[in-house]
């Protein structure tokens, strides 16, 4: 009663605007619009057909004194969302609730009433008929159809639905029961307590109601506004009697489920068949294959495996829609997603576990949640979309070095190291630190020297037609990132390249890096890696005197510089078959261009892959 009160009058005291309007009924009663809220006080009724006060308000106050509204009083005032009324008496019954709000959706409306109850209250109440004396209160508040039973039926008592105003009913998309004395409430459906009648189906969109096999007749107006719902399971292969408008025949209901498929059971429903679109008999398969494609369905999970495309598929519909899927998984292996191969899928939320292209007709909710795992060394595909979260199943290990790029942003844990190329110059290539925030697209080496693990994730990404390579190039080197399997060739000789990766099979140096492989035909390099172009070669001339062929260069030092100005450099040694060894872990002495120094005098060289000061 006191929260009430202090919101009304919260509602009430409002402070007066320059805008406000106000007047007087035919009856005497006042009325005010300030601050989109109508008050409405004094003693008598509204009659029919006034609306003194327009649309232009989303609050309405009623005092107590108003004792009728008349039809059409708030006629197309589409921007009510609150009612308050502190009446002792009901002013709108079931039957003219909508002359009143003529044109107004109802059931985006709270009702508030007062002082009887100090919370939120449904206008739209009603009685179910258990017998000559006694009767069960119903009420329906927001879509949930609360039956309040405290009423006991006797044997000869006959448990009656809903015939008070099946236009209301439409809303219901949960039933409850207080005080079950009478009544039971179970998968979609309001049941007498022996559950030998059904009174009364739920109308939440995309639900399946089962019909329990104990259940010996339908109730009146039970699936009267249940035409949302994809479908019926009836369990019993004889058909539960009729009551008096039990289904609407002008608005058929998707599809009823029978549990056999015998000509009794299809002869025993026989009169149910008018008001469904689908009759199907047989239980609905929980599995099955589209090709080289399998799917299951389980705890309304489906998990769709194999290889190829997914197309569409009546029956996987129909089990979907049966078992009330509303998750999807679609593994790795599945290369496509089809046009309308989800067609009237229900399903909230899809997980990828393969970048699956996905057409735009696939029939995927646009309110569903994508996730998309992305699969570590599986080609990426073309897939214009956009996923609410993006995952890529690479762990980069505590103290890992290697490459990668990622078709997304992203940002690594702090002391997680990402090095671009930056330069070459006399035999020395150079990696500058570029911090710990990933670029879209961007080839990168790698050092975790965060101490944690890091799998790479980014919310809401747009992904789609991606190049063949992304370069990044510095002085006559270049990185190469790939999204797909490739294999890169040394064309021609003109070209005077070769190619290289960047690996730790080699072993890594002194401070953790991995070390520079050289191949001189072609590499093979697996999607989200990186792999180099570099120009260091030796021309290789005939005995005509001219250039014949280019190898490698035998030596080549290679430098990463941290932000902080720390060097580590390496020095590679390739022998004539292509094969790498380094001589910075020898305790010899390099200058800063990677040459060996035999005698060192003073200056700054490298010694075991770190900077030395000779004094």
């Amino acid at each position: 009663m006191k929260k009430f009160l202090s919101l009304f009058m919260f509602v009430m005291c409002i402070a007066v605007s320059a805008n406000a309007q106000s007047g007087t009924t035919e009856n005497g009663l006042s009325w005010e619009v300030e601050n989109r809220v109508l008050t409405i006080t004094g003693n008598g009724a509204i009659n029919d057909g006034e609306a003194h006060w327009g649309t232009n308000f989303s609050t309405v106050v009623i005092g107590e004194g108003v004792t009728s509204i008349g039809a059409n009083a708030f006629k197309n005032c589409f921007d009510i969302k609150s009612v308050f009324y502190s009446g002792n008496s009901s002013i709108f019954d079931d039957w003219t609730i909508y002359d009143v709000f003529n044109g107004v959706a109802i059931e985006d409306i709270a009702f508030y009433r007062s002082p009887s109850s100090s919370v939120l209250s449904s206008i739209f109440t009603g009685y179910f008929k258990a017998n000559a004396s006694n009767e069960i209160l119903w009420t329906l508040l927001n879509g949930v159809f609360t039956a309040k039973s405290d009423k006991a039926i006797t044997e000869d008592g006959d448990l009656e639905g809903i015939a008070d105003n099946p236009r209301i009913m439409i809303s219901i998309s949960t039933i409850s029961v207080e005080n079950a004395t009478a009544l039971v409430s179970e998968n979609g459906a309001l049941l007498s307590s022996d559950r030998s009648k059904l009174l009364l189906a739920c109308n939440k969109s995309g639900s399946t109601v089962v019909v329990p096999e104990t259940v010996k007749r339908i109730g009146a107006y039970a699936f009267y506004a249940s035409t949302s719902i994809s479908g019926v399971k009836s369990l019993s292969a004889t058909a539960p009697a009729l009551s008096n408008n039990s289904f609407n025949v002008n608005r058929k209901i998707a599809k009823l489920a029978l549990p056999n498929n015998t000509p009794a059971t299809v002869d025993a429903y026989s009169a149910w068949s008018g008001y469904f679109t689908v009759v199907q008999t047989g239980d609905m398969p929980s599995s099955g294959t589209i090709g080289s494609i399998s799917w299951s369905i389980s705890n309304k999970v489906l998990t769709i495996a194999g290889s190829g495309t997914l197309a569409y598929s009546a029956t996987l519909r129909e089990s979907c829609s049966y078992f009330g899927v509303n998750e999807v998984r679609v593994e790795s292996g599945i290369t496509e997603i089809a046009n309308n191969a989800f067609y009237q899928n229900a399903a909230s939320k899809y997980t990828f576990n393969s970048n699956a292209k996905i057409s735009g007709t696939s029939g995927i909710s646009e309110d569903a949640t994508l996730n998309l795992q992305l699969t570590d060394k599986v080609d990426l595909a073309a897939n214009v979309n956009t996923f609410d979260k993006v995952t890529l199943n690479r762990t980069f290990a505590a103290g890992a070095t290697g490459t990668l790029i990622l078709p997304f942003a992203a940002t690594a844990p702090s002391g997680f190291k990402l090095y671009k190329l930056a330069s070459y110059d006399n035999k020395v290539l150079t990696f500058a630190d570029n911090g710990n925030a990933v670029q879209a697209n961007t080839p990168y080496i790698y050092k975790n020297d965060s101490k944690t693990s890091w799998t790479p994730t980014a919310n809401d990404v747009t992904l789609g037609n991606f190049e063949d390579m992304y370069e990044y190039s510095a002085d006559g080197w270049t990185m190469c990132g790939v999204y797909q399997s490739k294999t890169e060739y040394n064309k021609n000789a003109d070209e005077a390249s070769t190619l290289w990766v960047y690996t730790t099979s080699e072993g890594k140096d002194g401070n953790g890096f991995g070390k520079f492989k050289n191949y001189a035909k072609s590499v093979t390099v697996s999607p989200y890696r990186v792999f180099f172009k570099g120009t260091p070669y030796n021309e290789v001339y005939n005995s005509s005197n001219t250039v014949n062929s280019y190898a490698p260069e035998r030596s080549l030092s290679v430098e990463f510089v941290d932000m902080d100005g720390t060097t580590s450099i390496t020095e590679i040694i390739i022998d004539k078959d292509g094969n790498i060894s380094s001589a910075a872990e020898d305790g010899a002495y390099y200058d800063l261009s990677g040459r060996r120094v035999e005698n060192p005098t003073t200056g700054i060289y490298i010694v075991n892959g770190k900077k030395v000061l000779v004094k």
